[in-house]
């Protein structure tokens, strides 16, 4: 996969600041990895290929033509070639999977439809997220498979989402998308949640599956499991603290929701991802 053909238009070459990694090549795109330092501020500039972006760790703000937007550590960004964007990164820095296009790869992969530029809050592709992130802890040709479905994946549902009816999210969901992830490690009741953007509590559960494809309470439960992921990973935090931090009831139930939301126990999860990273500072 990662040789270049020798017939054919040849896979574009990876555009971003700070430091890459290119992760693999093929016909229709190249995907890397790009580390942001902390603190740093870019002025507005643009790639002259068309970008589909996953926030890997860290966060950052971005800013275009229709605003700003903070992404974090799950968002999903996908932008035209030549659009003109700013970034200024937070107190640590972040990692983003970023994946070029080659000038007809956004009609092939369902992303023609989707305006210059577009966002989309953590959670929204979390499984696809995740499975990116497992794949990158792996370093054989089967891995390299795999984040190409998943690119493909993340394309198609990227496309889809756009084109659905109203796919624009209007002001009160996004102020409600805004509360959740500001307090998912607490209690969310759906009544406070309407309440607060003046709609009725039906209006944002239809929202919710309309936009985003999944029930408030899945996206809450989706961004616990991401926050208590993130921690398993990267900190030596207890499997109780991390539970606590994380917005569930304790142990067991972090527990039993990783059990039946992603097939392995919490603490199968931590040493999953300890034996990744050390086969990697061994290769």
């Amino acid at each position: 996969m990662e040789q270049r053909r020798s017939e054919g238009p040849r896979p574009v070459a990876p555009s971003s600041f700070g430091t890459g990694r290119l992760v693999l090549r093929c016909h229709r795109f190249t995907v890397s990895t790009v580390t942001l330092p902390a603190g740093l501020t870019l002025r507005p500039h643009a790639h002259p290929h068309d970008q589909l972006g996953v926030v890997l760790a860290g966060q950052y703000r971005e800013t275009c033509a229709t605003g700003a937007v903070t992404l974090r550590a799950g968002s999903v960004v996908w932008r035209r070639g030549g659009e003109l964007h700013g970034n200024a990164v937070g107190a640590r820095p972040a990692e983003v999977l970023l994946v070029d296009l080659r000038p007809t790869s956004a009609e092939q992969l369902c992303l023609a439809a989707v305006r210059p530029a577009a966002y989309f809050a953590p959670g929204t592709f979390e499984e696809i997220h995740h499975g990116l992130v497992r794949e990158l802890g792996h370093t054989d040709p089967a891995s390299r498979v795999a984040i190409e479905g998943w690119v493909c994946l993340l394309a198609a549902r990227t496309g889809r989402c756009w084109a659905a009816p109203q796919a624009t999210a209007p002001a009160w969901l996004t102020h409600v998308v805004t509360l959740i992830q500001a307090g998912y490690p607490h209690r969310i009741r759906l009544a406070r949640l309407a309440a607060a953007a003046g709609v009725h509590p039906v209006t944002v559960a239809a929202g919710f599956r309309h936009h985003f494809g999944k029930s408030v309470g899945e996206y809450v439960r989706d961004l616990r499991i991401a926050h208590a992921r993130r921690a398993l990973e990267h900190t030596p935090r207890t499997l109780a603290a991390i539970a606590l931090e994380a917005g569930f009831y304790d142990e067991s139930h972090m527990d039993r929701v990783f059990r039946r939301r992603l097939g392995v126990t919490p603490g199968a999860l931590r040493f999953r991802s300890r034996d990744a990273r050390g086969a990697l500072s061994a290769s």
